[in-house]
């Protein structure tokens, strides 16, 4: 009973100093994280780059559509082979 009661006021312990740690973290950054709120609530998805480039303090850059632009690539036609047979 007396090694329970320590095992639970050592997890209690534990709990409550990752729980500051946690709030103290989310407090120093509340800009940051307003800003991924903010992004998210505008573009509704953003990628790794986008969270980076927020995290820098930089703004999002998409086209009026929020698609990515794409290179283009010629696509080649090729006739399909015949199957030989040994």
């Amino acid at each position: 009973e007396v090694t329970a009661r320590m095992i639970d006021e050592e997890v209690v312990r534990i709990v409550r100093k990752a729980q500051s740690t946690a709030e103290n973290t989310l407090d120093k950054n509340s800009g940051l994280l307003h800003n991924l709120a903010k992004a998210l609530l505008e573009f509704e998805t953003i990628d790794g780059k986008e969270v980076e480039a927020i995290m820098a303090g930089k703004a999002i850059k998409r086209s009026k559509n929020g698609s990515i632009k794409k290179t283009k690539t010629k696509s080649v036609n090729k006739k399909p082979q015949k199957n030989k047979q040994a």
